[in-house]
């Protein structure tokens, strides 16, 4: 994983090996359980332990390039039993790499925020989430569960297949992270009909 940002910490400046440490630790993409809010906000009046901007992160495995994110800030607070909270709040953009997928997978918000600890994410403001076929999801706020692989919404959201399906699902979807398996809440839209195809 490599990062560039330019840091701005409040407080001191704590030992480099522990920066080290959570640049190696640092894993972003945004979901959550819907089924209830991320816990251990961060009040509008706290100051952040670590200011990072125009952040730049690249995160390989074993060689193999795997996530590009790009953010103007990045906000990290700490919190008691070492539950830490990372909040992107002028926007992120992170780029998906997927073995033998030619094209990778893209998520963009105005806002996002991270428990990492918890595997909880979050993000909200114009999300638009395309996958590697190229299939685009568009909401206003999503949450993503990392270990259960799924996201979730009850917000008013649009599907738009590669294939020229539209759904718009009024009360929002489940779905698997890769938007395969969906589950559509309140749902409307059109299936375009191939000449063999009949009603």
């Amino acid at each position: 994983m490599i990062l560039f940002a330019t840091s701005k910490s409040p407080l001191k400046m704590k030992q480099r090996s522990y920066l080290r440490r959570y640049f190696l630790l640092i894993s972003l993409v945004f979901y959550a359980s819907c089924k209830g809010d991320i816990s251990h906000k961060a009040d509008k009046n706290e100051t952040p332990d670590r200011v990072f901007t125009q952040a730049h992160i690249i995160h390989k495995d074993s060689g193999e390039l795997k996530m590009d994110l790009k953010a103007p800030v990045i906000e990290q607070y700490q919190f008691e039993q070492g539950k830490n909270q990372k909040l992107f709040p002028s926007g992120i953009h992170v780029i998906f790499y997927e073995k033998n997928k030619i094209t990778p997978g893209h998520l963009k918000a105005h806002w996002a925020e991270e428990l990492e600890s918890e595997g909880l994410y979050k993000a909200k403001g114009q999300v638009e989430i395309i996958n590697a076929q190229g299939d685009t999801l568009r909401t206003d706020e999503i949450f993503w569960n990392r270990g259960e692989k799924k996201i979730y919404t009850n917000a008013l959201t649009q599907i738009h297949r590669a294939d020229g399906t539209e759904l718009t699902a009024k009360n929002g979807l489940e779905s698997s992270e890769d938007l395969n398996d969906l589950i559509l809440k309140n749902t409307e839209g059109t299936i375009p009909l191939k000449e063999n195809d009949s009603l």
